[in-house]
């Protein structure tokens, strides 16, 4: 039997944002409820997320986001008994060339400014504490921010949901959105292909990879999806809690990236050049062949360390490489919160607060910035240096 529904805030999309808004909200007294067409949440590209989350970035709004979410990674057991494997490792971008070298020195005003903590490290340094067995040939140094960090995107993922649940969220999972309903120029909610109706005061749009399909009528997302293939190998034992980021260009790839993680297994990545448009998640042959070889550049002593498995995942991107947030213009009571750029699970957090303080009218300065400078409707400026 179809079921009605009623509550302040719908979500669409259980993923790396819409579960923390949904709790955030729920937080401050809301009535939540979260529409998911997968089983579960996470099931879309936050169980594919590598897990890295950091503060180390170019943008200021990115960097004042990662700091709120990292706070909340950091203290998460602490305050609720979950253990989501975080684990503050830093992020270390090496430096090989002059040119990378002059563009991570560029980015400690911005840093200082914002308290990122971040430091160039020496080769000695990056050698006997950071990255023991990094190649040392041409190693200039490099960049390391030591408060950033590794945690489980899928027991993270969990434990938010099972918040968002003991504060009154209601989760409504294998519910796919067949309907967007309108009222004259306002959204107020959705119709499941169940036939259930939901409605709300407001619909916030995560529904990530789906969210220019399903909200065409309403909005031209400039959201272009592209496809990144990770592998994790065997567990080896621990010599490293770093993430360590390979900013050099090569032959099919623009970086390459992995790190060690609690369990001693090595995670690994890289962007592919030229990259791969599109929504395809079915990894291929041609990953290992690539990525591999740069790996094993970077660190050799990993040359005998087995792959075990191998994924896709998709990168929501924008011309900016920054998310679309913010409230529909032509259509009241919606609100976007999509095109995370591969991003969303280590910003997730942080955005989810500012989304919960704009819809509670109680933003922060902060908040306030953040907001603005990802505004669904802003002027796109150049891609930032550590995208």
């Amino acid at each position: 039997m179809a079921l009605k529904t009623v509550c302040d805030a719908l979500v669409v999309g259980a993923g790396s944002i819409g579960v923390p808004i949904a709790m955030n909200l729920a937080l401050r007294g809301m009535r939540v409820v979260v529409v998911e067409r997968k089983g579960s949440s996470g099931q879309g590209d936050n169980k594919r997320a590598l897990g890295g989350v950091r503060a180390c970035h170019s943008d200021p709004s990115k960097i004042v986001c990662g700091q709120m979410a990292l706070e909340v990674f950091r203290t998460w057991k602490d305050q609720y008994g979950d253990d989501i494997e975080y684990n503050q490792g830093g992020y270390l971008f090496p430096a090989y060339t002059e040119g990378i070298e002059t563009t991570l020195r560029s980015l400690f005003p911005i840093h200082r400014q914002f308290n990122v903590g971040s430091y160039w490290a020496d080769p000695k340094e990056i050698q006997e504490k950071i990255a023991p067995g990094l190649n040392q040939t041409d190693l200039r140094g490099g960049l390391f921010s030591p408060h950033d960090a590794t945690c489980s995107p899928m027991l993270t993922i969990n434990a938010f949901a099972r918040r968002a649940k003991s504060l009154g969220v209601t989760f409504k999972y294998n519910s796919s959105v067949a309907e967007i309903l309108t009222k004259g120029d306002r959204v107020t909610g959705v119709k499941t292909e169940q036939g259930d109706t939901i409605e709300a005061q407001t619909v916030i749009d995560c529904a990530g990879g789906n969210s220019a399909p399903l909200f065409r009528r309403f909005a031209d997302l400039a959201i272009m999806p592209d496809s990144h293939d990770a592998a994790i190998t065997e567990p080896v034992e621990k010599f490293s809690d770093a993430m360590v980021v390979d900013l050099r260009a090569r032959p099919g790839s623009k970086n390459s990236y992995f790190y060690q993680n609690k369990h001693g297994q090595i995670i690994f990545c890289l962007t592919p050049d030229p990259l791969i448009p599109g929504t395809d998640c079915e990894e291929t042959a041609s990953f290992l062949p690539l990525c591999a070889p740069r790996i094993l550049d970077l660190m050799p002593r990993l040359k005998t360390v087995r792959v075990r498995r191998q994924w896709r995942g998709l990168y929501l991107m924008t011309p900016d490489g920054v998310p679309l947030m913010g409230w529909n213009k032509d259509w009241k009571g919606l609100f976007h919160a999509t095109g995370m750029c591969g991003q969303g699970f280590m910003m997730g957090p942080g955005l989810a607060k500012c989304v919960a303080a704009e819809l509670t009218n109680s933003k922060s300065q902060a908040e306030t910035m953040v907001l603005e400078d990802y505004d669904l409707y802003r002027t796109f400026r150049s891609m930032e240096a550590l995208k």
